[in-house]
């Protein structure tokens, strides 16, 4: 009586995915022969088949039992789907008064597929490539921060504490009619 029902188990997944990925199990008994395999996600109910498509991360496990009521078992955990976009934080944007230009730094993370660009715009049309941006005046930046697989994070920046302009005098009066010494 044959007791290895999976002698041979290939797992044939893709690569990182924006949206699903096909898990397929290649089971060969080479004794009485394969009867069933079955998968399951994530601890749930068990399904016939060699494979499935999932469309987000998750353990699949696969049983397959032979002629003779053997049963083998096999884990594949899918972690390479990215829907996440990527995380932006600006600093620099001044609390307080400031007469001078400032700089705007964007900080971006992506713990899945990886920046793919960073870029910035005065107008949110017109983007230019850059994660520090010079401010010389109050005004809006947009940021966005694209990963691999396309997913795109944003974030707005309000400049309005940037103040270059001298104070204006007028309205000045003299009094002619009191005498000074």
């Amino acid at each position: 009586r044959n007791k290895n029902v999976i002698r041979t188990a290939y797992i044939y997944s893709s690569v990182l995915k924006l949206c699903s990925v096909s898990v397929k199990i290649s089971v060969t008994d080479e004794g009485s022969g394969v009867k069933s395999v079955q998968y399951q996600i994530n601890d749930g109910e068990w399904h016939s088949g060699y494979g499935v498509t999932v469309d987000e991360n998750c353990k699949i496990r696969f049983k397959a039992t032979d002629s003779w009521g053997n049963v083998s078992y096999f884990s594949y955990t899918v972690d390479n789907i990215d829907k996440t976009a990527p995380e932006l934080v600006i600093s620099g944007n001044p609390e307080n008064w400031s007469c001078s230009d400032v700089t705007l730094s964007a900080a971006v993370a992506d713990n899945l597929s990886g920046i793919k660009s960073v870029q910035y715009s005065y107008d949110n049309k017109t983007w230019l490539e850059g994660k520090n941006v010079i401010v010389t005046g109050n005004c809006t930046v947009y940021f966005k921060a694209t990963d691999i697989l396309g997913n795109t994070g944003s974030e707005i920046v309000v400049v309005d504490k940037i103040d270059k302009v001298a104070p204006v005098i007028s309205n000045v009066k003299s009094d002619i009619t009191t005498a000074t010494n």
